[in-house]
């Protein structure tokens, strides 16, 4: 049996209804899966389960969805199931406080519809959003990714940085302020 190498290959498997599409996704990406969980979790157990989730929701999505970017939509699948697991063990504890979910800091300036595949106006901010991150400096983007992309706390960034960590939530804050700037220009907001 051969190994399938590209993202293509994989959906390909996926609308075939091939089993093999779950073997190979979480062969290449579960260590991404599992580290987007962790970062928002920080529980391997609650990790695993919504990567499992997460391989089951690939499933039943594909068909009928054809993602663009099977990585960017099994990644923001992984982190919509963390954050929603985060969220239930949360109203478990009643008032607990929400740890780790960055996403929320970027609400004021995205606002996401339901389906983002079909809409073209989420591909041009997406685009947008694409284009600002690759104009950032290498730390700026290594603190913006790490953040928003893969739920990293201030604290972890901070330490793989060697910065203290309000300087890394100074750099959130202007980031956010950048980004609501040029999606305003943009016309997007």
């Amino acid at each position: 049996m051969e190994t399938i190498s590209r993202d293509d290959e994989i959906v390909a498997l996926y609308w075939r209804r091939d089993e093999r599409a779950l073997e190979e996704t979480a062969r290449r990406y579960e260590t991404l899966m599992l580290g987007i969980g962790n970062g928002i979790l920080e529980n391997d157990s609650d990790s695993g389960e919504c990567f499992n989730d997460a391989l089951m929701a690939m499933w039943n999505s594909i068909p009928p969805e054809k993602p663009s970017s099977f990585k960017a939509y099994l990644a923001k699948t992984m982190r919509n199931l963390s954050i929603n697991k985060l969220r239930d063990r949360q109203r478990i504890k009643r008032g607990g406080e929400l740890h780790a979910v960055s996403t929320e800091e970027l609400f004021d300036v995205l606002v996401s519809p339901e389906n983002t595949e079909k809409s073209v106006e989420d591909k041009l901010l997406r685009e947008k959003i694409d284009e600002f991150i690759r104009s950032l400096s290498k730390k700026k983007r290594f603190i913006f990714i790490s953040r928003y992309c893969l739920s990293q706390s201030a604290e972890k960034i901070a330490l793989d940085l060697g910065i203290s960590e309000s300087a890394v939530f100074q750099d959130l804050r202007a980031l956010r302020l950048k980004l609501k700037e040029k999606l305003s220009k943009e016309g997007l907001l």
